[in-house]
Order: structure tokens, then C-alpha cells, then sequence
């Protein structure tokens, strides 16, 4: 309970400072950010421990998605 209060905190205090000033773009950004940070690393350690080796025919299919994705993403603003 302690570490989540404390790991949400700076999120809350970022949300409604965001949301006071208009800006609500910002706490979605941080609360993003916050999430991909946080599962990162879990996603990693795992890959580490039990090692993943992925087949020709998945990284033909899924590389170019994950390259092109945040290109759209971004134009789309």
C-alpha cells in the first residue's frame, strides 16, 4: 500500500495541477509515461530470466508495425 501511494503521488499532483491550469494533455502524458516506465523494466526482467527467441516469420510480420506505429502516432497531432 505505502509503495503505491508513493509511487502515485507525483501522478496525482501532476493531474490536478494540470487539470487546474487547462492542460489536461500533461497528466495523460505523465500518466503514460508513468505506466510504460513502470512495466518496461518488469517486461524486461522477464525476458531476461526466461529468454525469448523469436521466429523469423513473427519479426517480418511485427518489426515494421513497431517502426511505422509511432511515425503515425506522431503525425496524427
Amino acid at each position: 500500500m505505502g509503495a503505491t501511494v508513493a509511487a502515485s503521488s507525483p501522478e496525482l499532483s501532476v493531474g490536478v495541477n494540470s487539470a487546474v491550469q487547462g492542460t489536461p494533455e500533461i497528466a495523460l502524458g505523465d500518466a503514460l509515461g508513468s505506466n510504460v516506465v513502470n512495466v518496461g523494466p518488469v517486461l524486461g526482467l522477464a525476458l531476461v530470466i526466461a529468454g525469448a527467441t523469436p521466429r523469423r516469420a513473427d519479426l517480418n510480420r511485427d518489426l515494421p508495425v513497431a517502426l511505422i506505429a509511432p511515425v503515425v502516432a506522431r503525425s496524427g497531432q
